[in-house]
C-alpha cells in the first residue's frame, strides 16, 4: 500500500464527526446572556464611581473659576512697569546730565552753539520718545531708541567737556 493510500484510509477513519458527551448549547447560551448582563451593568455605573466624571467636573469648576476671576484675561502689568522704566531712565539721564553740566560750570566753560543745538535736538527727541512710550508702552523699539538718545546726549556732553579740558591744558 502506498503512502497516499494509507493517508486516505486514516483520514476516512477519523472523518467521523465528534460529538460531545453532553449538550453544550445551554452553557454557551448562559455565557452569552451573562456577558450581555455584565455589559448592561457596566453602563449603569453611578456617576461618582466613574473616574472620568471627576476629571470633567474638576475641569468645569476650574474653567468657571478662571473666567469669573479673570485669570484668563491677561493682566496688563507691563504698562506700569514700562512707564516706571521710562521714568527711571529719564531721571537717571537727568542726573547724569546735571553732573556733567556742573563739571562745565566748575571749569567755567560754555558749550558751543553747535553743541547746544545738538543737545537741544537730543533732549527734544528724548521727550518725544518718552511721550510715545506713554501711548505705546509695549514698543521695545521706542524704548531702545530712548536709551540710545540718552547715550548720545551724554557722549556729546562728555566729548565737549574733554575737548574743553584739552584746550585749557594747552
Amino acid at each position: 500500500m502506498s503512502n497516499q493510500q494509507q493517508l486516505d484510509d486514516l483520514i476516512a477513519e477519523h472523518n467521523s464527526e465528534l460529538t460531545p458527551r453532553r449538550d453544550l448549547w445551554r452553557g454557551v447560551e448562559a455565557a452569552i446572556a451573562h456577558a450581555e448582563q455584565r455589559k448592561a451593568d457596566s453602563k449603569q455605573v453611578p456617576v461618582h464611581r466613574q473616574p472620568g466624571a471627576w476629571a470633567i467636573a474638576a475641569g468645569v469648576v476650574l474653567a468657571v473659576t478662571m473666567i469669573t476671576t479673570n485669570i484668563w484675561s491677561p493682566v496688563n502689568t507691563e504698562v506700569p512697569a514700562t512707564a516706571q522704566l521710562v521714568d527711571v531712565l529719564n531721571t537717571h539721564q537727568q542726573q547724569q546730565r546735571e553732573q556733567l553740566l556742573v563739571s562745565y560750570q566748575q571749569s567755567s566753560y560754555e558749550p558751543s552753539a553747535t553743541a547746544e543745538a545738538e543737545l537741544t535736538k537730543l533732549r527734544d527727541a528724548g521727550d518725544a520718545l518718552s511721550k510715545a512710550l506713554q501711548e505705546d508702552p509695549q514698543n521695545q523699539a521706542l524704548l531702545e531708541m530712548l536709551r540710545w538718545v540718552h547715550e548720545q546726549e551724554l557722549m556729546l556732553l562728555q566729548s565737549e567737556l574733554k575737548s574743553e579740558t584739552r584746550w585749557q591744558q594747552l
